[in-house]
């Protein structure tokens, strides 16, 4: 009885979690006008991606301040999430999708194979959300989690100041899910925070679902279920679910990226909204794993690359497409600058360095931080950009390659594909999508290491790959039932 009170429990906690963060995240796009489940489910992914950006930046800037408490933090953001509910239906437009919807009229009229096939999908990929789900009611005691991972943000939470302490290392780093994890145990326990890890990582997994649904229709959405969410579910949602703050980067890695895309088109490209909320979330995603800095770059140089060489009507307007580049790039690096701005902060008060450990070099660091700095070096060794360092990681590149099949990575083989396949399409974005994850992978391969976490680290970057992984099997699928 106890067991069934607990697990009750908790999952009102991730019931009033996942609304909380929506509507957080409706205060800052309160407006959703499709009327079609597949952009209403991905409009409210992304809402739920900005309220854990907008919440991880206000924890930390109550924290410079030594304001964390129960009564700042909760009160802040209940009151920011009832505006933004508010918001929502004042300025909310179109048909909800729950009215007037027909998907049982197209279901009804689907063949019977892709109906097995559909139930057979969606049937392994809710074991799967079921098996997060279940890892999430119990309480993360691995040794990064005692370390830093809970450890920080409840000291966070019992001092009210959002610390780094050089005696633990990790802690030097911007940590944008950890800052949610300080505002949770402020008034909950530590199995709220394993619970919020598996909302996440059940958010990017669906996330990934949402994307090929509304890029590619059925086959897409096939492809993502089939694909993207098995794959990465190994990696990040298997159960134990763990309390990693990677989940966080892929899931505002992949919306903003999206959105980015998305402001590709015509009649999107002076969408400064579009492009202030793609900026933040990939400010966002920096904070939560500092690799995404690398990822995030080749992302938005592959987007703008792919609009400055867009042709309009067959013609090249230079000027025009350099005006739209420089205000969208404008955009992106004041709204990302902005999202990483209570981080930065942090890192010139405490450490000395505001891109801890990246920035030592020029913006120095207290002696008391060296001991940090130089184990983080250690730990996240680069080949130097010479020749002989070019040599050594194109040596290392085939241990690596070896090392992604044994850990049974499956979207590794077939992003290289889909990549090379979007490589020579005569299609400037997609493109310019395998230039930016061909940029990604130039980075895995100049990281001097041998550890089994690299390909996870280097997965983070797999949101790049799967616009052109979905295209890939959407034409596979097509010359198929000819």
């Amino acid at each position: 009885m106890e067991s069934l009170f607990y697990i009750a429990l908790y999952g009102a906690y991730f019931v009033f979690m996942a609304l909380l963060l929506v509507g957080c995240g409706l205060a800052v796009a309160p407006r959703v006008e499709s009327a079609r489940w597949r952009d209403w489910l991905w409009a409210m992914t992304v809402r739920y991606a900005l309220g854990l950006s907008v919440v991880s930046a206000y924890v930390i800037w109550l924290g410079l301040a030594g304001w964390i408490g129960a009564a700042t933090v909760w009160a802040g953001a209940i009151g920011w999430g009832a505006m933004g509910f508010g918001r929502w239906r004042a300025m909310g437009k179109g048909t909800p999708p729950w009215r007037g919807s027909q998907w049982r009229a197209r279901l009804r009229a689907m063949p019977l194979d892709r109906r097995l096939l559909t139930l057979m999908v969606t049937t392994a990929l809710g074991t799967l959300s079921l098996n997060v789900l279940i890892g999430g009611l119990a309480p993360d005691v691995g040794q990064d989690s005692m370390w830093y991972h809970l450890s920080v943000p409840m000291q966070w939470a019992l001092t009210g100041w959002a610390e780094a302490m050089p005696t633990v290392f990790p802690s030097n780093y911007p940590l944008a899910m950890e800052a949610v994890y300080a505002a949770l145990l402020t008034l909950l326990d530590e199995p709220a925070c394993s619970v919020l890890g598996a909302q996440s990582t059940l958010a990017f997994l669906w996330g990934g679902v949402l994307v090929g649904w509304r890029a590619r229709g059925w086959i897409g959405a096939l492809t993502g279920a089939a694909l993207w969410a098995p794959a990465m579910g190994a990696f990040f949602g298997i159960a134990p679910v763990g309390v990693k703050n990677d989940r966080m980067a892929i899931l505002t890695l992949l919306c903003g990226f999206v959105l980015m895309v998305e402001g590709l088109m015509a009649d999107r490209r002076r969408d400064g909204r579009r492009w202030a909320l793609a900026g933040f979330l990939l400010g966002t995603a920096v904070a939560s794993k500092m690799v995404v800095l690398a990822y995030g770059g080749a992302a938005v140089a592959g987007c703008l690359g792919a609009m400055l060489f867009a042709r309009h009507e067959g013609r090249m307007e230079w000027r025009a497409n350099l005006r739209d580049v420089l205000y969208a790039g404008v955009i992106l690096g004041a709204a990302g600058a902005g999202a990483y701005l209570p981080w930065a902060i942090r890192g010139c008060l405490y450490g000395g360095d505001p891109v801890f450990p990246f920035g030592g070099g020029v913006f120095g660091i207290r002696p008391e931080y060296e001991p940090a700095l130089a184990a983080l070096r250690e730990l996240n060794a680069m080949f130097p950009f010479t020749t002989d360092g070019l040599r050594a990681a194109v040596t290392s590149l085939g241990a690596k390659t070896r090392m992604a099949f044994l850990t049974r990575d499956a979207l590794f083989g077939i992003i290289v594909v889909a990549v090379v396949a979007g490589l020579i399409r005569r299609d400037g974005p997609r493109r310019a999508q395998a230039m930016a994850w061909l940029m990604c992978a130039f980075v895995f391969m100049m990281i001097d290491q041998r550890d089994e976490a690299l390909i996870r680290y280097f997965s983070i970057c797999y949101p790049l790959g799967l616009f052109l992984v979905v295209d890939l099997f959407g034409v596979i699928w097509r010359r198929a039932v000819r």
